[in-house]
Formats: structure tokens, C-alpha cells, sequence
């Protein structure tokens, strides 16, 4: 059922791995080794390392899941993921597993589901047979060190639906396309549980970027309940420690839009409105799956649990959230605010909101706060929100979206990789890493004084 491409990863990391005991007893038992030069074992296991994740498809399954089936692009073609195996066997690594779901926005409109199915965020026609995956799956050892060697999953974008549609057909409701992105997620967990080696896993991290972070988001607890239910079937007793670390996939009911004020004033640009009751509509269109814990307690306003600002008080799954306070990629696109930081010359600067139009300041300030205001329930535990407890963020003041690297921003001299690995190794550790900038006269916040 593994393809070749998985299979000859797999080889390579055994064969790999088993030349490093081999050398690691020959050095230890002085024992006469061969005559010629024999590789370091960094040397080994970085030649792994280097390798890139293998794409795989599930149209290539023999298996009759139905999700297998199911797991199609807005075209119809055939969703995967692509995989690279663990490339060393210490532990925590070598049972560490990382699953990504990658970005891209959504589309809501016939046009631009029509036209996003003829591009690689709709179809996978031609999607590269590897890849290397970013974020928490850098596969560099300086700048990753504590994730780099794990197993990595990513899944492509390719639904259109925040990974959250659960259409099994093209269909007249989707324009003649599908949404199936809850089935993409399904079956890259039934594939890695039944044929990867993911059924050994110590610790699992569900991560994502933007709308692949939203999608992890509303997406977490139903993963830990499957893998939970297909553990126990197999008459184990515990389970893997699951955790979610979206990036840039931590949003709110965003009712207000940017609007023009004065003459002046720069013009609002066309976009997807991103309210709750704009959700209902959204989860019509794409037959969405919401979470269920979410839902029972939302009986009026379901859909409204796409988003982590409903989700979180029903919310299992520990949270580690990576986030910019103002996000220059989800203002223009969700809210209507032109991109004002950058036209030429900047008419509103990345470091600062001095230059910028009031209207505009005002709403990037009011936008700002809600977020703010929504990533501090993460953190403050109370009893209506059971997982603040055990979450934790990485919450820069920053105009970015998904801007996050090994290089910065940098909250406390941490980037993210470094914080989150603090957070999900030590216990007692820090969990908290937020820029505070402090407030101005008026009561509006202070922005980007983080190191971005």
C-alpha cells in the first residue's frame, strides 16, 4: 500500500539508521572496522534530512475506506499529502509526528472556485512529486532542531473549504466542483495510522498556516478522537499526546469592516466578508464540517465553530497559537482595508502607524484589539474555557500574516519554533510569549514594538 517513493525513503532511513548503531558498536567495541573511510554519523543522518517529503496520492490506494475515495480537489482530482520519514531514531523524534495543513485563502463565489480549480490550490494535476515543507517541518538541524529529524506529513490545499467541506461528488451546489476538505484530513490520518507507522506515536502536533491554521483549529479534536478510537480498537490502553499550533489561524467574528470616512480617505477594496453570519453562508456552500463539542454547545449558530473565537471554550485539544497582532494579509482580504503599508510611497509603515490615514489607524487599531482580546482568553484560565490551562502563545505585535521563520519576529530573544518547543517539553515552563505594547492616552493599543 506505501508507494515507491515512501517505500524508498523508508529503506534509505532504516538503512540509515542501521548504519549508525553499526558504526556507533564498532567505535564503542573497538572492533577492526573496514579498511575504507566510514561516513559521521551526522554525515548519515543528514543525508536523510536533506531528502525532500514524497508526494502521495490516495487515488493510488487499494484500500476501500471511504475517505480514500472521497478525498478530491475541486476538480475532482485526486488529494494527498506528502510524507518524509523521521531520519533519526532517538527519541523524542524518531515518535514524533508532524502534520501541516497548508494555506491559501478559500473561495466563496463560482468565479473564483471556478478559477482556484484550475491552479494547484484546486487540482493536482500537477503537483511536484516532492516538496520541502516549511514552519515547524524545516528540515534544517540549526534552525529546527528539536523537529527537524520527526516524521513529517503536509498536506497540500487543494478544497478551497479551510479543509472543512464534506462533499463526496461534484455537485451543483459547488458549482459543479466539491468541496471534500474534511475527507483530505481523514484519510491522511487513516493512511499514516494504517500504513506509516504513525499508530507509535509518542507526540503528535497538528499545525497549519492561515486558512490550513483554521482548518487545524476546527479539525484538532476530531483527529485525537479518531486516532484515540483506532488505538483502542487495537486494545491499546494509552494514546499519543496531541496538541494544535496553528499559524495565522486564530480569528474572530470579524462584524466590521473597513470603511472610508472622510474624502479623503482611501478607497475600501473588494472583499470576503468574515463575520459569523457570513460563516453560515460559507458552510452552506461547502457542506462544512464544524466541530461537534462546538456545535452542541451553538445549537442557534453552529457554523460559527469554523472559527477558534467559538470553538475554544469546547476546545479539547491543547493550544499553542502563533500569531500577529494585526495581520496584513487578513485586513484587506476579510475587513476591506487597502494595503496601504505597501503601495509607493508607504501611505501606512510596517513599524508604525504615525503616517497612517485615521480612518485607516482607527481601524487597524480597533482590528488589533479584538485580536488581542481573543488570544488572551487562550492564556487566562478560567473555568468556561477548560484548555487555557494548557495553552500557550506565541503572539507577536507585528504587521505579518504567516511571516513567521527561524530569523523572527522574535518575542523574549524566542523565535516561534523555539517557544513552542519550550511550551511542549517543559511542563512547568513558560507558556506565554506576548508582545505588550502598552496602550496610548485614549485607550487604543500601541502597536509594533515587537522584533519583527
Amino acid at each position: 500500500m506505501v508507494t515507491r517513493e515512501h517505500e524508498k525513503l523508508i529503506r534509505r532511513r532504516n538503512l540509515c539508521l542501521l548504519s549508525v548503531v553499526c558504526l556507533v558498536l564498532c567505535v564503542n567495541a573497538n572492533f577492526a572496522c573496514a579498511t575504507q573511510a566510514q561516513p559521521s554519523e551526522n554525515a548519515l543522518l543528514q543525508s536523510l534530512k536533506d531528502e525532500p517529503a514524497a508526494l502521495y496520492l490516495f487515488n493510488t490506494t487499494k484500500s476501500t475506506a471511504p475517505e480514500f475515495k472521497y478525498a478530491r480537489c475541486l476538480d475532482g482530482s485526486s488529494a494527498g499529502f506528502y510524507f518524509r520519514p523521521a531520519s533519526t531514531n532517538l527519541l523524542p523524534q524518531a515518535t514524533q509526528w508532524l502534520i501541516h495543513l497548508q494555506g491559501g485563502g478559500e473561495c466563496v463565489t463560482k468565479t473564483s472556485c471556478t478559477s482556484r480549480s484550475k491552479t494547484d490550490l484546486g487540482s493536482s494535476k500537477n503537483w511536484r512529486p516532492t516538496t520541502r515543507p516549511g514552519f515547524l517541518l524545516n528540515g534544517n538541524t540549526e534552525q529546527n532542531p528539536n523537529f527537524s529529524a520527526s516524521n513529517h506529513i503536509y498536506i497540500p490545499y487543494c478544497s478551497g473549504d479551510l479543509f472543512l467541506g464534506q462533499d463526496t461528488e461534484q455537485n451543483d451546489r459547488a458549482y459543479g466542483l466539491q468541496f471534500s476538505g474534511i475527507h483530505i484530513v481523514n484519510a491522511t490520518i487513516t493512511y499514516a495510522l494504517d500504513y506509516l507507522g504513525m499508530a507509535s506515536a509518542t507526540v503528535i502536533v497538528i499545525s497549519g498556516d492561515s486558512a490550513g491554521g483554521i482548518g487545524a483549529v476546527a479539525t484538532a479534536d476530531m483527529i485525537q478522537d479518531k486516532i484515540a478510537r483506532y488505538l483502542q480498537a487495537q486494545g491499546r490502553i494509552t494514546i499519543p499526546r496531541v496538541v494544535v499550533a496553528p499559524i495565522a489561524g486564530s480569528y474572530f467574528n470579524n462584524y466590521f469592516a473597513y470603511e472610508p470616512k472622510q474624502p479623503d480617505d482611501p478607497k475600501q477594496i473588494a472583499y470576503i466578508p468574515w463575520s459569523y453570519n457570513d460563516l453560515k453562508r460559507y458552510q452552506a456552500l461547502w457542506n462544512a464540517f464544524v466541530p461537534e463539542r462546538c456545535a452542541a454547545l451553538r445549537p442557534s449558530d453552529p457554523w460559527a465553530c469554523m472559527f477558534l473565537s467559538a470553538s475554544l471554550p469546547s476546545l479539547n485539544v491543547p493550544l499553542f497559537a502563533i500569531q500577529a497582532q494585526s495581520d496584513a494579509v487578513v485586513m484587506p482580504l476579510h475587513g476591506g482595508l487597502p494595503e496601504l503599508w505597501s503601495q509607493d510611497p508607504p501611505r501606512c509603515g510596517m513599524t508604525s502607524l504615525d503616517t497612517c490615514p485615521e480612518t485607516a489607524k482607527r481601524y487597524i487599531q480597533k482590528w488589533t484589539s479584538t485580536m488581542i482580546e481573543l488570544l488572551t482568553q487562550i492564556i487566562k484560565p478560567t473555568p468556561d474555557i477548560p484548555v487555557s490551562s494548557r495553552s500557550g502563545v506565541f503572539f507577536a505585535s507585528c504587521l505579518t500574516h504567516t511571516g513567521f521563520s527561524p530569523k523572527g519576529p522574535r518575542i523574549q530573544g524566542y523565535n516561534f519554533i523555539q517557544a513552542f518547543s519550550e511550551w511542549l517539553y517543559n511542563d512547568n515552563s513558560q507558556r506565554i510569549w506576548f508582545d505588550n505594547c502598552g496602550a496610548s492616552p485614549t485607550g487604543e493599543p500601541n502597536l509594533y514594538c515587537g522584533s519583527c
